[in-house]
């Protein structure tokens, strides 16, 4: 009896001495805080096809961390005082990281054809860090970012 507890007594000494060990180690490494997900959407051009109406918008999508995500970009042109032409669509991506990735979308006018001129372009963007799937802000993870930009659509070459 006396050989079993000095067994069990070694034992609990062993495991308390692992516990510190491990404790003290856990207490010394360096907490690094991880920095959080950002996204960020630019449009770098746009620019329209006077045969086909068709305005191409060409941007990049930044990202901390990388993820996939999903795009909505929209185009108005006013005609006149009161009427606009209108357009949108919606593609998604995926980012690589900090080095950012370029996206090319192409917006079809609903009510007629774009042209050369002034426009004003909104773009919306949104993911999730490691996320496969894009998913709204404000889940921890995600982020969002919109950009409105008015410029003068030129006649692609």
């Amino acid at each position: 009896m006396a050989k079993l507890y000095q067994q069990r007594l070694f034992q609990g000494v062993v495991l308390l001495m692992g516990l510190l060990v491990l404790a003290v180690a856990v207490a010394a490494s360096p907490i690094v805080a991880q920095e959080p997900f950002t996204l960020d959407v630019t449009i770098a051009d746009a620019t329209v096809n006077n045969q086909t109406g068709q305005v191409t918008i060409t941007g990049t999508v930044t990202c901390t961390q990388a993820s996939s995500y999903s795009l909505s970009l929209g185009v108005t042109q006013y005609v006149g005082r009161t009427n606009a032409i209108t357009g949108s669509t919606y593609i998604t991506g995926t980012c690589p990281g900090p080095q950012g990735s370029t996206f090319t979308a192409v917006v079809y006018g609903r009510e007629g054809r774009f042209g050369p001129g002034q426009a004003r372009i909104e773009a919306y963007a949104s993911g999730c860090a490691g996320s496969p799937y894009p998913g709204p802000y404000p889940f921890p993870g995600c982020d969002s970012d919109q950009e409105t930009l008015n410029i003068r659509l030129r006649q692609s070459r």
